[in-house]
Formats: structure tokens, sequence, C-alpha cells
């Protein structure tokens, strides 16, 4: 597992790391009346929670490390799998594919709901491309995803 760097102000005890995860459902559901991307957004935020729980610890037992392994991949899979509806899931999905290509502070940055620096990655074009998409799709996601599928451009190729 990633550690980024830098301090959390509350502490993670090992009994929260447990608590947390058994607390948290292994899959995520869907309560199409809160919001149509609801799976994702809770993915995110399980995604975000045990990342910022396993910093804390310095070490992990088998079955800790079992359980919290659990929580994270069922949280990664459904960000890579769930299609977004919406401009908001989207969003969601590319800050998490985007927090897979940077580290450190940088990753604490996307989770806190900022764009990392370009610092040393500004000749990097996946990196800006990045960078671009989620601020096109944060800023003007709704009209954009709407001109798209009043265009045709989401038709699929007939044969």
């Amino acid at each position: 597992m990633l550690k980024a760097d830098g301090n959390h102000s509350t502490p993670i005890t090992r009994r929260a790391l447990l608590a947390f995860a058994s607390t948290v459902p292994l899959t995520a559901t869907t309560d199409a009346h809160l919001h149509p991307d609801a799976a994702i957004l809770a993915a995110w935020d399980r995604f975000r929670e045990a990342c910022a729980a396993l910093n804390e610890c310095d070490t992990l037992s088998q079955e800790e490390e079992r359980l919290w392994d659990a929580q994270f991949s069922a949280a990664q899979d459904t960000l890579a799998d769930t299609p977004a509806r919406t401009a908001e899931g989207l969003a969601v999905q590319l800050r998490y594919l985007f927090w897979n290509h940077t580290e450190g502070h940088e990753q604490e940055k996307i989770f806190a709901g900022h764009l990392p620096d370009l610092g040393p990655y500004g000749n990097d074009l996946g990196y800006r491309l990045g960078r671009t998409l989620i601020a096109t799709v944060e800023r003007n996601g709704t009209a954009l995803l709407s001109r798209l599928s009043d265009n045709g451009h989401t038709r699929q190729a007939q044969p």
C-alpha cells in the first residue's frame, strides 16, 4: 500500500482502523433517489478514508491488513468499474485516475479537491491532460455532457 507524505491532525489507532473496516460495506450500495452516482461518490469517500487511515498506522497485523485490503480493493473496483451517470461522478473517476499517477502531497491535494501543481511534471503531457480534464469536467461537466449527448457524440457507430 502507498503511504503518502505529510501529517494528519487526527491520529488513527489500530482499533479505529478495525472499527472502520468492519462498518463499511464491501460493496457500494446505490440509492438512486439520493444521487445517480451514489456508488461512485461513496467509493471515493471510502477510498480517501482508507488511504488516510492507512497512512496513520505504522504496522498492521495480517488480519488487519486483510480487512483493510478488502475495503480498499472494493472501493477501487467500484471507482474503476461503475459507469458514471453524471458529471460529478465522472469528475470523481478522473480524480481517482489522476491520483494513481501522483505521489505524496500531490495525492493529498487531489483528496482535498484541489489540482496538484505541475511542478516537475510541467513537460508531462499526460499529467497536464489529466489536470485539464478534471478542471473541464468540474467546471463545465453537465453542460459539456449534455452537448456531447445532443450532438450524437455518444452514439455508437452502426455496422
